[in-house]
């Protein structure tokens, strides 16, 4: 998730990943970046939106659908997919899940798996 390529972070490139000295540091280096980021006036609108938003579980309960139709890549590398199905017991209406194996994060909606 932190953005590059596992060979980028074996600095001693003996192909492995030590956790104490190359992941470790790679990611303190990432968060840092993206905190820095998240400082700039191109995204600290957003980021303070998003950190002002209430509990899924408070939108859930407050949510009126007759219908509610979720489509889920099981290779998402930024969600697991099995978060999105416990979640949906929140919800007040049961979901249509519909999982895509393979598929990843962007998947395009309007494609052939559609």
């Amino acid at each position: 998730m932190i953005g590059a390529s596992w060979q980028s972070i074996d600095s001693n490139q003996d192909g492995q990943i030590s956790i104490k000295t190359e992941l470790t540091p790679a990611y303190r280096n990432y968060y840092t970046s993206i905190s820095g980021l998240l400082t700039t006036p191109q995204f600290a609108g957003w980021y303070q939106s998003l950190k002002a938003l209430p509990p899924f579980s408070e939108i859930a309960a407050s949510m009126k659908p007759t219908r509610i139709h979720i489509y889920l890549g099981t290779e998402d590398a930024q969600s697991r997919w099995i978060w999105s199905v416990e979640d949906a017991n929140l919800l007040p209406t049961k979901p249509i899940i519909r999982l895509f194996p393979g598929l990843g994060h962007c998947w395009p909606l309007l494609s052939r798996h559609a």
